[in-house]
């Protein structure tokens, strides 16, 4: 798997500049050659427990610090999120303050009665023990909650991005990766730069002709419509939990030449997208030919 994918974006990669026997991580630009195919991860660009087949290389580095400090955050704040929505009767994390003493619990949210339950291996015995005493004398007069919700929305816009980013990559390569649209938004990428407004996602859970693009295989829509987006792509991502499916998508330029604007990407701005989705085949950049709207082709 790790040497087929090489070899295909290797090859690619000598067309559009010097460089032979060499994969550059599409993320921080490093280069590998053949012989140092180790350094190079098999990352999914969804990740394989939210649904995830596809996969593109990514440097060892890159895969560990964007997979432990957003993504495996990203993914449990799905899975909060179905508890929330009543779809899991899985526990929250919460821990309880009574009188000062610090007790770890499961809080039941979906239950008839909304229960705590007390993780006596995650407590001091101590705590436990002075709480029943306190209870049975019917002094407990205050108990603090603090359930911890997942994570904030910095790690949702960097994992979207990212995922995003790699899908476009996966599908165009380096024709995409090398334009000033490809650069720029790694750039933010690297840079971890989470509150730039190109970050800005659309939840489209309860679209119906998203779904209908999805269940086609159509993960890219080149929007045609309206204007001021005319060949921008918006790439749907479907994050499958245990319990449900949330459909997120983002709004980015890909070819060359086209202006990153800001109002495009202004949070609750309603736009209506209309374009061409595209169904790929198993290696898409073994085929040089993507026909874009106005007669436009990609690698021709």
């Amino acid at each position: 798997m790790k040497r087929k994918i090489f070899n295909l974006y290797s090859r690619q990669l000598e067309y559009y500049s010097n460089l032979t026997d060499s994969y550059l991580c599409p993320i921080c630009f490093r280069k590998y050659k053949y012989q140092e195919i180790v350094e190079l991860s098999v990352e999914h660009i969804i990740p394989r427990k939210l649904g995830g087949s596809k996969v593109i290389l990514t440097c060892k580095e890159c895969n560990n610090k964007f997979g432990s400090k957003y993504i495996s955050k990203f993914i449990k704040g799905l899975e909060i999120n179905d508890i929330v929505l009543g779809f899991s009767d899985e526990p929250l994390e919460a821990q309880l303050n009574i009188s000062g003493m610090k007790l770890q619990s499961e809080y039941y949210v979906n239950e008839e009665v909304e229960t705590f339950k007390i993780q006596a291996h995650r407590t001091n015995p101590q705590n436990i023990e002075d709480a029943i005493s306190l209870a049975k004398k019917q002094k407990l007069d205050e108990i603090k909650v603090d359930i911890k919700l997942g994570s904030s929305s910095q790690y949702s816009r960097i994992t979207l991005l990212l995922t995003a980013h790699l899908f476009l990559f996966s599908h165009f390569g380096y024709y995409y990766l090398f334009n000033d649209s490809g650069l720029f938004i790694r750039n933010v990428i690297e840079k971890e730069w989470d509150e730039h407004y190109i970050c800005n996602n659309f939840d489209l859970s309860n679209k119906k002709d998203i779904k209908i693009l999805l269940n086609q295989g159509n993960y890219l829509l080149i929007c045609d419509r309206p204007k001021d987006i005319q060949n921008y792509a918006l790439v749907l991502m479907p994050f499958k939990t245990k319990y449900s499916t949330y459909i997120y998508g983002m709004l980015l330029p890909f070819l060359p030449g086209i202006i990153i604007k800001k109002k495009n990407y202004l949070v609750g701005k309603s736009l209506t997208f209309s374009g061409v989705g595209f169904k790929f085949n198993k290696d898409p950049i073994e085929k040089p030919f993507l026909r874009l709207p106005g007669g436009r082709y990609i690698f021709s």
